[in-house]
């Protein structure tokens, strides 16, 4: 699946139920929220983070992420949500961070169909595949900055699309339990 790749903090090392408990960005989403959204109960919160290189200016930053997988009727129909937080390096342009976004731009150029729409320093993104794609999937975002902190919820599923409207929603729960 192409898009995984454009993802990178997709790529985590799983830890324990009880770790994700005490993840605070396992905290932002709870089941019920997801479920809400999506119609689908999450699996069980599973957290990690991943060092992200120096680079342009800034130094090296650590992403937390939390997954949650959202199951579909069968393995090839699961979706996920991904919230992933980072705290907003020294010198660095928040804007384009939000803004600007290469794996969205990578599956622009692939012919996703992409409703975007900003929400004062929010940023959301619907994409859906060109007809006949082969492995491809359904993408709602939103990404901000807000308390020293970069924000990104992710929704990706071969079936279900959430509209714009869901992922605020969603979203603005994760914000508002930001810390």
């Amino acid at each position: 699946m192409r898009i995984l790749s454009f993802i990178p903090w997709l790529l985590f090392a799983l830890t324990s139920f009880a770790h994700a408990q005490q993840s605070p960005t396992c905290a932002l989403l709870t089941a019920s929220d997801i479920e809400v959204a999506t119609g689908v109960k999450p699996g069980t919160p599973q957290p990690g983070e991943m060092k992200m290189p120096a680079g342009k200016g800034i130094g090296e930053t650590t992403v937390y992420t939390c997954f949650w997988l959202v199951a579909g009727q069968t393995a090839a129909q699961s979706g996920q949500i991904v919230a992933s937080t980072a705290r907003i390096p020294t010198g660095m342009d928040v804007k384009a961070v939000v803004r600007n976004n290469p794996g969205i731009d990578a599956l622009r150029a692939q012919r996703y169909t992409a409703e975007d729409k900003d929400f004062g320093n929010t940023s959301c993104t619907v994409l859906t595949p060109p007809a006949g794609a082969k492995d491809g999937m359904m993408m709602s975002s939103c990404s901000t900055a807000a308390k020293g902190t970069l924000l990104s919820i992710v929704h990706m599923s071969p079936t279900r699309k959430l509209t714009m409207d869901q992922t605020k929603k969603l979203f603005d729960k994760a914000v508002a339990r930001l810390r």
